[in-house]
């Protein structure tokens, strides 16, 4: 029976119950654990490796080799005591190992290793139409704000969305590799394009995508438009706009909606745990990746930059296996359609 492993870590520290409840604090969490166990369609068998460490510390540059040799171990460990072929980089632990191209170097590294962000940029996109949808337009008419533009998945959205005739604004903090990123980009396009490295631009936005592997909140009321109804497609994990954030958010811009980005159905699959602020049924389409590449037996790594043919390619592979984009929530909670009805749509 082929064996996959999800190699995650915990979001924050609020995940520590959820996770280590044999644990009191962060201070004596183990380097990883099995956190759950779960089969595929009688086909395969799923394990869900936890690092013991939170997104902010893991980020933070006097944890990296430390995080890297953990993420090493645990692979390591999953390849000879549980026989684990497929490895899916999820959460942030594909940023600190290079899109995983760290990983695949090591010795010792038998499976096959993706990131899973191919599959979470093409869910995404998926995503992104069916807001308009909702709205009773098309994405044409609005403007997209990507936070974390040439990002993996970033760069793989704008890169799709420079087909169409919308208006992006590309958020990246690194004024140099913003500018080189935008300088590369195809021409001719059909998107208008604004890039700035300050997040205050992204006030003329309708939909923010947030895509970093910033372990903070980084979305402020004051970024968000008072005229209009407003969405945040939440992409990045730990998240960029923080319940508690979004809470506080709301009372100042009560037109925002925050939606939990690139989620899926996985139809017929018991995942073994619960993640806090995911639905049951649902999971990570990162997570729903590594599930797809052990079902469809691919042995071959998808590290590094999205291959936008792959992103396309997993889409209707997923798809295969019934999995669609979730319906929309909020942190968990089934979104109230009614705010979509409501949206008034500003002309470009």
């Amino acid at each position: 029976m082929r064996k996959v492993a999800i190699i995650t870590n915990l979001r924050d520290k609020s995940d520590i119950p959820a996770v280590f409840p044999e644990c009191e604090s962060k201070r004596n969490l183990p380097a990883y654990k099995v956190w759950g166990e779960f089969n595929i369609f009688d086909r395969a068998k799923g394990y869900v490796i936890t690092l013991g460490v939170t997104g902010k510390d893991m980020m933070s540059p006097g944890n990296i080799r430390k995080v890297r040799k953990d993420i090493l171990d645990a692979v390591i460990w999953a390849q000879n005591y549980l026989g684990v072929e497929f490895v899916a980089l999820t959460s942030l632990t594909s940023s600190i190992t290079d899109k995983g191209r760290w990983l695949v170097i090591q010795e010792g590294v038998t499976a096959a290793i993706t990131h899973g962000d191919s599959y979470a940029a093409g869910v995404s996109l998926e995503g992104l139409d069916l807001i308009a949808e909702a709205m009773g337009t098309s994405l044409e008419e609005f403007t997209i704000a990507i936070v974390g533009a040439y990002g993996l998945i970033g760069k793989a959205l704008t890169l799709s969305l420079c087909k169409r005739d919308v208006s992006l604004i590309l958020i990246g903090h690194n004024p140099t590799r913003l500018q080189r990123f935008i300088s590369n980009l195809p021409y001719p396009r059909a998107a208008k394009i604004k890039a700035s490295v300050s997040l205050s631009d992204i006030y003329p936005a309708d939909i923010i995508v947030t895509a970093t592997s910033h372990p903070d909140s980084l979305i402020k009321a004051d970024y968000i438009n008072k005229d209009k109804r407003v969405v945040v497609y939440e992409v990045s994990v730990p998240p960029n706009l923080s319940k508690a954030s979004y809470e506080i958010i709301r009372q100042i811009r009560p037109n925002l909606l925050k939606i939990d980005g690139a989620m899926v159905n996985i139809p017929n699959i018991e995942l073994g745990v619960r993640v806090p602020g995911v639905r049951s049924g649902t999971t990570f389409s990162c997570w729903a990746e590594a599930i797809i590449q052990c079902l469809e037996n691919d042995h071959s790594d998808h590290i590094g930059e999205i291959d936008i043919s792959y992103m396309e390619r997993i889409l209707v592979l997923g798809r295969k296996y019934g999995f669609l984009h979730a319906p929309f929530t909020s942190f968990g909670k089934l979104v109230d359609m009614d705010f979509f009805k409501k949206v008034t749509i500003t002309k470009r």
